[in-house]
């Protein structure tokens, strides 16, 4: 999955890649999905990703259901996931719609979600403060 939630494949990595349809081309999300991780669970792809134009730029988390043909995949309904609450993510600073590209200082957004799995625990990282850092949270399923 490529930035704006766009679906790409391939049966070899080292050659080009066919474009799909955009699984959040319908939703609240066309045109604005950043950044994504992905986990698949099973035949459910969860998709992490933040949005632009959101205010405070938050992580926002929707499934996929994998079955049939991939160009019939749609995204959930995106459900927030985490947004600036800590002393350390800046939720003091103004909260104004985050624009495309990246930022330069810091800012009341959370970007850049990533997906690390180790010893059977699952966790997300994502940039604080716009980019001025990183953190993580365990994220279980139930």
């Amino acid at each position: 999955m490529a930035r704006l939630g766009q679906l790409l494949r391939s049966r070899d990595p080292l050659a080009s890649f066919e474009i799909g349809r955009n699984p959040f081309e319908a939703g609240p999300y066309a045109g604005r999905v950043r950044h994504v991780a992905t986990l698949r669970r099973g035949r459910t792809l969860f998709v992490f990703f933040t949005g632009i134009g959101d205010a405070p730029e938050r992580v926002m988390v929707s499934a996929i259901d994998l079955a049939g043909d991939w160009n019939s995949w749609k995204a959930s309904a995106p459900v927030e996931l985490l947004r600036p609450e800590a002393p350390y993510e800046c939720p003091g600073l103004p909260n104004v719609p985050s624009v495309a590209g990246e930022i330069e200082g810091p800012a009341r957004q959370l970007r850049d979600p990533a997906i690390f799995e180790e010893a059977g625990r699952t966790y997300l990282f994502y940039s604080i403060c716009g980019e001025q850092g990183l953190a993580a949270a365990e994220l279980t399923f139930h």
